[in-house]
């Protein structure tokens, strides 16, 4: 748990959310304008231990920026990785390289810490049923999705439309359904609405195994992700 706390009362002032406090991020997606820092610093004081950004429900066009942008980062990063790389080689540098460079770094882990502030609201959990839904194995290179443009695509629409059955009435009343209204303690752990979700909307997050549709089984085999012997990123071996 995190507290904060500072040496004067908190006003109603400081809470006031601008889209332009939590949104407007300079070409890297991790800091917040100057500007905006030092007008709404408050704001941004109470939640810089908060990985937050545009929200995909409410503030899809903001998030679908901080997707592009991300991409764009880790394009770039990708050039100057190559770059530096073949410049080590010539050089005949034998100096150990660190593992998983920035571009090279597994979609999982991207979209856990929120690169670039572009997966707001995605923990482990949801990070690990998106990529099976969208098709993504975990382990995947970023740069892999971010170099190509059909690739890139689906992430981009397939987070929206993944997240998109937490804001259907059927899930809502379900959850507020089982909430804890009659509880003597409505601060209890409610056991009903923790089976409900376990039970109804995680797909593959420690789960040992799933019934796949045919349709998305078929993408896997596809892809070869379902052949051992296969290399993300390499050409498929047609037998």
């Amino acid at each position: 748990m995190h507290v904060e706390s500072r040496g004067v009362p908190w006003t109603k002032l400081d809470f006031q959310v601008g889209t332009q406090v939590r949104n407007k991020y300079s070409q890297s997606c991790q800091k917040i304008l100057t500007h905006w820092n030092l007008l709404f610093k408050p704001w941004n004081t109470l939640f810089r231990k908060f990985k937050g950004g545009p929200d995909w429900i409410v503030e899809r066009e903001l998030a679908e920026g901080a997707l592009k942008t991300w991409r764009a980062n880790v394009r770039e990063e990708h050039d100057q990785y190559q770059y530096v790389n073949s410049s080590l080689v010539e050089l005949n540098v034998t100096e150990q390289q660190p593992t998983a460079p920035p571009p090279l770094r597994p979609m999982i882990k991207e979209i856990c810490a929120n690169s670039g502030a572009a997966f707001t609201g995605l923990g482990r959990h949801l990070a690990n049923d998106l990529c099976y839904h969208l098709v993504i194995h975990p382990a995947t290179p970023a740069i892999y999705i971010c170099q190509d443009d059909t690739r890139f695509k689906g992430l981009l629409n397939g987070i929206p439309e993944y997240l998109k059955c937490f804001t259907e009435p059927g899930y809502l009343s379900a959850m507020a359904g089982s909430c804890g209204v009659d509880q003597e303690n409505p601060f209890r752990f409610n056991e009903n609405s923790n089976r409900l979700y376990m039970h109804c909307y995680v797909d593959v997050f420690r789960r040992c195994s799933k019934l796949v549709p045919e349709d998305v089984y078929l993408k896997y085999l596809y892809q070869g992700l379902l052949d051992p012997r296969h290399t993300i990123g390499e050409l498929l071996c047609s037998n």
